[in-house]
């Protein structure tokens, strides 16, 4: 029997088990997901100890993904440029990190209309390092970074030169808001429990695509908002059915990643909630 597991703090609002679990059966009876809420002092110490304890992989979410990386004797392309690992396989007494969630954000925005010139990304976590990347990758040139935390941006200049880094508070003005041709946010605000909130206080210009990489609940309240307001907007779901079945595909070495099965059933679920 082989066990997956995702790690992060809280865990509250993951859907990864019961996304995942039929797939696992199908490509390995018996595979058991396992949720692993771990506080701080405790991560090092348990994801090291994943391998011994029979797990194949996990995943990675807040607020471990850079952590993680840290801790991998080797890490895939997307993983060593954004420094953060959102899925680890444990492979031959190796610790291989990827980040599937650059799959995921690239994947979600090509489901616009159009690639946007410019991004404001709201967060500068895990997170923002796999959306950061996707961006590069797309051509996506003027960006820049809002946040709270100076020694987050300090992570990730080195990583990415050409990113802008302006303080949080300018989410408070929509003019400048409106400056920009895609928002992209990549905090926590707005996830399960508290779907309420919103990281912007008003609904951006129509002229802004949107992209939030929270997915419980979906819509949240920044999609439905910006909605309202004419933007072309998405949650974070189908970025978490492609980053899974990317998953799936390292730790099964599928030739493709299920993204289209995942991207059904993640539906179907969202629309049991509550």
């Amino acid at each position: 029997m082989a066990i997956l597991g995702l790690l992060g703090h809280p865990l509250g609002h993951s859907l990864s088990p019961e996304l995942l679990d039929p797939n696992l059966q199908r490509y390995y009876p018996g595979t058991e997901y396992r949720l692993l809420d771990l506080p701080p002092e405790d991560f090092e110490r348990r994801f090291l100890a994943l391998p011994g304890e029979g797990f194949l992989g996990c995943n990675v979410t807040i607020p471990y993904k850079t952590a993680a990386a840290r801790l991998c004797h080797d890490l895939d392309r997307h993983a060593r440029r954004s420094g953060a690992v959102n899925c680890v396989h444990f492979k031959g007494g190796q610790i291989r990190g990827y980040n599937t969630d650059v799959e995921g954000v690239r994947a979600s925005l090509l489901r616009y209309t159009h690639i946007p010139a410019s991004a404001l990304v709201l967060g500068a976590g895990g997170v923002a390092r796999g959306v950061l990347t996707a961006l590069e990758d797309l051509g996506v040139d003027r960006v820049t970074v809002l946040t709270r935390r100076p020694e987050a941006a300090e992570g990730l200049k080195e990583l990415f030169p050409q990113v802008k880094f302006q303080p949080f508070e300018r989410v408070n003005d929509r003019d400048f808001v409106g400056t920009w041709d895609l928002l992209v946010n990549c905090t926590p605000v707005g996830m399960h429990p508290k779907g309420g909130q919103s990281p912007l206080p008003k609904s951006p210009p129509a002229s802004v695509m949107v992209l939030d990489t929270v997915y419980n609940p979906s819509p949240t309240r920044l999609v439905a908002e910006a909605r309202a307001s004419g933007c072309e907007a998405m949650d974070g779901l189908h970025m978490l059915a492609t980053q899974a079945a990317h998953s799936l595909k390292i730790w099964f070495e599928l030739p493709k990643p299920p993204v289209s099965e995942l991207w059904q059933r993640a539906i179907t679920l969202c629309a049991r909630q509550p």
